[in-house]
């Protein structure tokens, strides 16, 4: 039990030292998320990521990883590959998927959460901490976001959150408690690759500190690890092979930084400062893990601006959620900590009056998580009806047919696995080889999607513009049909008999 135990138990005014009552309230909270969930079932992919690990997962019930496709520039056949994501995600999905359908796949990611809360009011629980803090995990908008989208994010918390539990409660008893969690942790990184950034530091203070077990943690952390070496082997023929990643970038720092500063301060009040005062057991691993994993994203050169501001609010700071359990359990220890230290600085007076207030903001948060914690179903279910209409809408047009568009725009709306020509973006394609395509292939389709929520998307909107206008002979226009204020879906056929 950590040193700073005693103090965090007495956090009264907070509502925080009941465990009974804060499981009720935990157990409630999850009840009403996965009720929303069900009554607004998702209908339809939110982006291009999501529809990768769906193909993915499609892929791997057939037992493949490529599917053959013609370049319609060279006429040749060859091997694509839908998604370059580590397996471990679609291999979670897979049995959902098998028994339900593709739809099935968005069956893991709230299942995931569940878990993950649990686990992590568990793991604070057992270190004489209020499990009601883990809501703090469960109240950050990318979770209630993410967990409805078929994505890695939310299992890699799972993950994580039940690598951290095994660990902390590895540090007494038998080796095969590390032993399991040094093979949680390896294995996590099938899901996501930066996983590892939130155990690196805790395994080397193993060694570092000369723990009895550390040999279990690091036999399991190998053998987690193979995991991901025979994902990367299946998926991209090489169990050394990464799928690309973002590199280091320091001139755009100023897109991510606000963005990251407000999530893990604002969204998660204090929380990057609040965590760092952790003051209980492991510190310089926790600290350091917080510190190296914020800047790392920091320095990726992950863009922020192609977007609406919020879908950059989840997009981007959904890379934090896997280190929220430690940011957490962290600040379990320091909000009490320091609560009590200024409740005794304070006259008897002023201690009554900020126990109060406290005790409102502590209720009107919770009573906030309730209406997100449906509502979120409702606006992303009115949301996705227009992204299934659309997808509905391209899907018709599109088969058997060569199709030449902004893949930036309608990536997530293509059915790739289906596609018998490999879609072509227009900035491949100069408006003077459209002729001859079409002849080739007696006639293709430009299939434009013009958005205008972002300074991104509107110089691309733009571009389409100017694109289309250079297409001679004009081709004929099929579909002219605007599906919000922000989005306008054209889609034009040029015939193989232009001249």
């Amino acid at each position: 039990m950590d040193a700073a135990t005693t103090g965090s138990r007495s956090a009264g005014p907070l509502g925080l030292d009941d465990p009974r009552r804060a499981w009720q309230v935990i157990a409630a909270l999850l009840v009403l998320y996965l009720v929303g969930f069900a009554c607004f079932y998702p209908r339809v992919v939110m982006n291009v990521d999501e529809l990768q690990y769906v193909h993915q997962t499609l892929m791997l019930l057939e037992g493949r990883s490529t599917i053959e496709v013609i370049d319609p520039l060279t006429g040749e056949t060859f091997e694509k590959r839908p998604s370059t994501y580590p397996i471990g995600t679609a291999l979670l999905m897979a049995p959902w998927v098998a028994s339900f359908g593709w739809r099935g796949a968005f069956l893991v990611a709230p299942i995931a959460l569940v878990l993950a809360v649990v686990m992590l009011g568990r793991w604070l629980q057992e270190n004489g901490r209020s499990p009601l803090f883990s809501l703090l995990l469960f109240g950050f908008v990318p979770t209630l976001v993410m967990s409805r989208l078929a994505m890695s994010d939310m299992p890699s918390v799972a993950m994580v959150t039940l690598g951290m539990w095994l660990f902390w409660r590895g540090r007494e008893g038998p080796p095969r408690r590390w032993l399991l969690a040094g093979f949680v942790f390896g294995a996590s990184t099938a899901l996501r690759p930066p996983n590892a950034l939130t155990f690196l530091l805790l395994c080397a203070g193993t060694v570092i500190r000369w723990d009895r077990h550390w040999w279990a943690l690091a036999i399991g952390g190998v053998a987690g690890s193979a995991v991901r070496l025979a994902s990367s082997a299946f998926v991209l023929g090489d169990p050394f092979m990464a799928r690309n990643s973002y590199p280091l970038e320091l001139h755009t720092i100023g897109e991510r930084l606000p963005l990251f500063l407000f999530g893990l301060l604002v969204l998660i009040p204090g929380g990057l400062v609040l965590s760092l005062l952790y003051r209980g057991d492991r510190r310089p691993e926790i600290v350091g893990t917080i510190v190296s994993f914020f800047v790392f994203f920091v320095f990726q050169r992950y863009s922020t601006v192609e977007t609406s501001l919020q879908n950059r609010i989840v997009l981007a700071l959904r890379y934090f959620l896997p280190l929220l359990p430690l940011m957490v359990f962290a600040m379990a220890e320091s909000v009490p900590r320091l609560w009590n230290a200024l409740q005794q600085r304070l006259e008897p007076t002023a201690r009554d009056r900020t126990r109060r207030v406290a005790a409102v903001i502590v209720a009107g948060w919770l009573v906030g998580l309730g209406l997100a914690s449906f509502g979120v179903h409702w606006f992303l279910h009115s949301r996705s009806a227009r992204l299934a209409e659309m997808r509905e809408t391209i899907v018709s047009h599109v088969e058997g047919r060569v199709i030449v568009t902004n893949w930036s725009g309608t990536g997530k709306f293509l059915p790739d696995l289906d596609l018998e020509y490999a879609p072509l973006d227009r900035r491949q394609v100069e408006p003077a080889v459209l002729v001859s395509l079409a002849k080739r292939y007696d006639g293709l389709l430009i299939v434009l999607l013009d958005r205008t929520d972002s300074e991104w998307f509107r110089n691309e909107t733009a571009f389409n513009a100017t694109y289309i206008d250079r297409v001679e002979p004009e081709p004929e226009l099929l579909l002219d049909r605007r599906f919000s204020p922000t989005e306008r879906l054209r889609i034009w056929q040029m015939s193989g008999e232009s001249n």
